[in-house]
C-alpha cells in the first residue's frame, strides 16, 4: 500500500507557465511577415534561443488557449513533479482566478496538450474567495489537513510576506517564468533540509544511548 505523504504544488499559471515575452513571441511569430513584428521576433529569439525550435515547428499555430502556455516552462514544472514523486503523492493545485473559472473546459486541456506530466498526480484548484490568493491557499491547506508539504509557484512578491520563503518559488513573470535553475535550487534546498533532519535524528539517538548507558 502506498504510504507516501501528499505534496501540494500551488500553481499560478500566468507568469509561471507563460510570461510577457512569451505572449509577445506568439504574436510576433504569427505576424512575422510584417517588418515591425519580424524585428520583434528576431529580438525575442536572440534573448530566448531555445524558442527557435518551437517557431520552426509552427507551434504558434496551435489553439489560442493551448499556445498561451510555454512548453519550456512546462518542462521545468514536469521536472519538479517528477523529482517530488519519488517521495510524495503530488497534487497540482491551480490558484489563478481566470484559469480556475474555466478549469474543465480550457485549463485542463491546455495543460495536458502542453505536455503536463499528469500521470499519477491529482489536478485541483483552490476555492475562489474574493480573489484573495493567500486566504484561498491557506483555506485549501486547512481542508486537506496539510501544513508543511507544499510549495507555491508564483510571480507575486507579496507572498513572501505571507508564507515561509522556503515555501515559495518566485518567478520572473516578464522574461523567464519557471526555469530548471529555480527548480534545481528549490530541490537542493529541500535535500539540504532533509539531511539536517536526518543528522539531528542521529545525534538524538546517540545522546539517548549515552544517557541509557550512564544509567
Amino acid at each position: 500500500m502506498d504510504n507516501k505523504r501528499f505534496f501540494y504544488i500551488f500553481l499560478d499559471i500566468k507568469g509561471v507557465l507563460y510570461t510577457a515575452d512569451w505572449i509577445k513571441f506568439i504574436q510576433a511569430s504569427g505576424l512575422s511577415d510584417d517588418i515591425q513584428y519580424k524585428a520583434e521576433l528576431d529580438r525575442l529569439l536572440a534573448e530566448h534561443p531555445d524558442w527557435k525550435e518551437f517557431y520552426d515547428k509552427g507551434g504558434y499555430n496551435r489553439p489560442k488557449n493551448v499556445r498561451k502556455i510555454c512548453p519550456y516552462n512546462m518542462m521545468s514544472l514536469n521536472r519538479l513533479i517528477e523529482d517530488l514523486q519519488y517521495d510524495y503523492n503530488v497534487n497540482l493545485v491551480i490558484t489563478s482566478t481566470k484559469w480556475k473559472e474555466y478549469f474543465d473546459l480550457k485549463t485542463l486541456p491546455a495543460l495536458v496538450k502542453n505536455g503536463l506530466q499528469y500521470k499519477d498526480i491529482v489536478i485541483d484548484k483552490t476555492p475562489i474567495i474574493n480573489e484573495d490568493k493567500t486566504f484561498e491557499i491557506r483555506k485549501y491547506l486547512t481542508q486537506v489537513r496539510n501544513t508543511e508539504d507544499y510549495v507555491i509557484l508564483d510571480s507575486d512578491e507579496r507572498l513572501l510576506n505571507e508564507f515561509d520563503n522556503e515555501k515559495v518559488i518566485l518567478v520572473d513573470k516578464h522574461h523567464s517564468g519557471l526555469t530548471d535553475e529555480l527548480v534545481d535550487n528549490y530541490l537542493d534546498m529541500m535535500s539540504e533540509k532533509q539531511d539536517e533532519l536526518v543528522n539531528d535524528s542521529v545525534m538524538f539517538d546517540i545522546d539517548e544511548t549515552e544517557i541509557i548507558g550512564a544509567v
